[in-house]
């Protein structure tokens, strides 16, 4: 609630009374008012001599601001093997253009554009202004897939003729499923 209404009283016999009334039981007697919520608020004045005039006001309130974020997706995760491939793609309304766009996120990172490229995983936060002076904060979170690490455990050979050595491959993270290439031994 930060409207304002300023009364200018003309004519007639000085030393107006003044009444307002408004929503949710408003009165006043100020010919200045502030910190007034949206709404109709009527003003009667009387003068001196018992004359008297009225006239109406409507405060309206900005929608919103409003925004919905688009977040890139790689097999389910927002940000790619080579771990720097995350977008964020934002779209807003409501409140008065122009809008201002103030993220920041890990490792330092700020930036004033409306959409982001090329980002890394973590958690992005963007304070969106209008040209009202509101603001909104949205933070979006960024996750990428778990680092793909394999290990071998390999037992030789006993004797040079035999076929007793083994080869034990374990893989752990990345995104299922993972195509293990074996190549053809060469003669």
């Amino acid at each position: 609630a930060d409207g304002t209404i300023t009364a200018n009283v003309s004519g007639g016999s000085p030393e107006y009374l003044l009444q307002w009334s408004g929503p949710n039981g408003f009165t006043s007697d100020q010919s200045a008012l502030s910190g007034l919520a949206p709404g109709s608020y009527t003003l009667l004045v009387t003068d001196l001599s018992g004359c008297s005039d009225g006239t109406n006001v409507t405060l309206t309130a900005p929608t919103p601001i409003t925004a919905t974020a688009t977040l890139s997706d790689h097999n389910g995760f927002q940000v790619g093997c080579s771990g720097n491939h995350g977008s964020i793609d934002l779209a807003g309304g409501g409140g008065q253009p122009a809008y201002q766009y103030d993220w920041s996120g890990p490792n330092g990172f700020a930036s004033q554009s409306q959409d982001l490229q090329d980002l890394s995983a973590g958690t992005y936060t963007v304070s969106i202004s209008d040209g009202n002076g509101c603001s909104i904060q949205r933070s979006y979170s960024l996750t990428a897939a778990p680092e793909l690490t394999a290990a071998l455990d390999v037992t030789s050979n006993e004797c040079d003729l035999s076929s007793n050595g083994s080869i034990d491959l374990t893989v752990n993270g990345g995104v299922a499923p993972v195509v293990i290439d074996i190549p053809t031994p060469i003669a």
